[in-house]
Formats: structure tokens, C-alpha cells, sequence
């Protein structure tokens, strides 16, 4: 091997080990990650617009609801979601709010309605597809 040779080898090891020292890839590019990213709250709520209000949101597994009525509550997103088995087979998930004043409709974390939803605040009854069964405007 030519003595030339040798030498750009044995500095570019020299090299690779100062970059190392200064926690740099072989680009010299630092992959040091500022611990705001994960305390900040400004990047929190970033992350959350992004990911949580402009795609669909996984709340659970369809098995985990077996019968007719029965629901799980998913408030990991500030909105309150209920996720529910209608009477037809199908799983919905709504808002777990009165349209009326907001209330939220169902409190316990999971469980099973017999056959409506009823708003603790005005009596609204809703079915379990969300539609409103009774209300003042009916």
C-alpha cells in the first residue's frame, strides 16, 4: 500500500472519530433531538391538531363490543366520543354529547344501554344510531 494511501486512511479514521466525539453521522449532520419536542406544549398541541383531528382516530377493537348496546367511551382526543353496537350489528361512534346543551350523555367509561340514550340535563332520548327519538322539536 503507498504511504499516501495509508495516510487518507488513517485520517479518515481520525475523522470518523472526531465526529463521533461530537455525535455527528459520517455526513456530519447532528442527530442530537432538543428535549422540547417532548415537554413542550405548543408541540403537544401540534401533534394533536395534526393527528387527531385530521385523521381518523383507532378508539378500540370492534370485538370488545359482543352485544347490542353495548358502548366504551374514548375521551383521549378533548372530544368526547361514545362508541356503540346498534341493534342492527353495526358499531357507530358519535359525539357523547346532547345536541341540545352539550352535556355529555353518558358518564360511566363503558357499559351497555338497554335501549335509548337519554340526556341527563332535558330528558332528549336518543337511539342508539345517535338519531333523536324525542325531544321538544319532535
Amino acid at each position: 500500500m503507498k504511504k499516501s494511501q495509508q495516510i487518507s486512511y488513517i485520517e479518515s479514521v481520525f475523522e470518523g472519530l472526531e465526529k463521533r466525539k461530537k455525535k455527528m453521522d459520517a455526513d456530519g449532520i447532528t442527530y442530537q433531538i432538543d428535549i422540547e419536542r417532548y415537554t413542550s406544549d405548543q408541540q403537544l398541541e401540534k401533534e394533536r391538531s395534526t393527528l387527531f383531528k385530521n385523521f381518523p382516530i383507532v378508539t378500540g377493537a370492534a370485538a370488545s363490543l359482543k352485544e347490542p348496546g353495548e358502548y366504551y367511551l374514548h375521551d383521549l382526543v378533548e372530544v368526547p366520543i361514545i362508541v356503540i353496537k346498534g341493534t342492527d350489528g353495526n358499531i357507530r361512534a358519535f359525539l357523547n354529547m346532547c345536541r341540545h346543551r352539550g352535556v355529555r350523555l353518558v358518564e360511566e367509561p363503558a357499559g351497555h344501554i338497554k335501549k335509548y340514550i337519554v340526556c341527563p340535563y332535558h330528558a332528549w332520548t336518543f337511539a342508539l344510531t345517535g338519531e333523536l327519538r324525542s325531544g321538544p322539536i319532535l
